[in-house]
């Protein structure tokens, strides 16, 4: 088991009996996770600086430091995340960093606009991470190219997670978004949350809000059903129609009355045009019979 500290030491236990098996002592404030991948161990810390260490022995393989900005250097408050042969960590100087996980080496560096006190959340070439500038992104993995960013009600400071291929993440305004991980789209908001991610199981989400635990379950719209056209056509002319003609089927396509204005509405897998009041009571009328 591997844990950092703010002494700035990095200690290893054994799993089975809690006995230290090694520290290491590094520049600064360990303040969030460490992360392993094969034989390595990836931690940052307050000074700056991101380590690759043994996990046999707690030696340091490499160490890499943030930019140096107008004489000072950004600070390193969350969790790396590793993927891809890179090392991905934001900073308080704004920036998402993505180093090389064998050598340390910078390969970029995307500025967020505001302190990023975030872990980053990993998934299908993208990188996701909040920060304090009230914005979301989701950077490409190799480049850091920003390939879309959301507009969210106050600073981020909590982790992001991805479920499914939507991205989930809280605001210091008390608000958890869910948005399309591939587009940004928003798909809703819950009014409650914070810091923590979202965890789940096979059958609901988990949600820590204030003095409160939520399990929640996805909320399925119900499916309208398919009308035939016979049904259709019985149900406009008890709506009051009488000028109705079926102008194409691939979808059902009906015209309402004779007026040559043409608005146009799906509704119950059909599509009607006519004029804005046809369409509008005859969707209606369609809608209550097909929900």
């Amino acid at each position: 088991m591997f844990v950092g500290d703010w002494s700035g030491r990095v200690y290893a236990f054994r799993k089975r009996t809690g006995k230290l098996y090694w520290q290491t002592k590094l520049h600064g404030q360990v303040k969030g996770g460490v992360a392993v991948s094969g034989e390595r161990l990836y931690v940052a810390d307050y000074s700056g600086r991101v380590y690759a260490l043994s996990i046999r022995s707690g030696k340091i393989i490499w160490t890499a430091k943030a930019q140096p900005r107008f004489g000072h250097i950004g600070t390193f408050y969350g969790t790396p995340a590793v993927a891809y042969g890179r090392v991905y960590v934001g900073a308080t100087d704004g920036k998402m960093y993505s180093f090389g996980a064998s050598s340390g080496k910078l390969r970029w560096s995307q500025s967020t606009g505001g302190y990023g006190y975030s872990s980053p959340a990993v998934w299908r070439d993208r990188v996701y991470a909040g920060s304090y500038s009230n914005r979301f992104f989701a950077f490409d993995a190799a480049t850091g190219a920003i390939l879309w960013q959301f507009k969210a009600n106050g600073p981020i400071s909590g982790s992001p997670t991805v479920l499914a291929g939507r991205v989930y993440f809280a605001t210091l305004k008390g608000t958890t978004y869910a948005l399309d991980a591939t587009t940004g789209a928003q798909l809703w908001t819950f009014p409650d949350g914070k810091y923590s991610p979202v965890v789940a199981d096979a059958n609901r989400m988990y949600l820590i809000g204030y003095t409160r635990l939520y399990g929640l379950d996805e909320l399925r719209a119900r499916t309208s059903r398919k009308l035939s056209a016979a049904s259709a056509f019985r149900t406009l002319r008890r709506a009051g129609f009488r000028h109705l003609r079926i102008i194409g089927t691939r979808p059902l396509t009906i015209r309402l009355g004779t007026d040559t204005h043409r608005a146009r509405r799906n509704v119950c897998h059909i599509a009607l045009f006519g004029a804005d009041a046809n369409v509008a009571r005859g969707a209606e009328a369609l809608r209550k019979v097909c929900a």
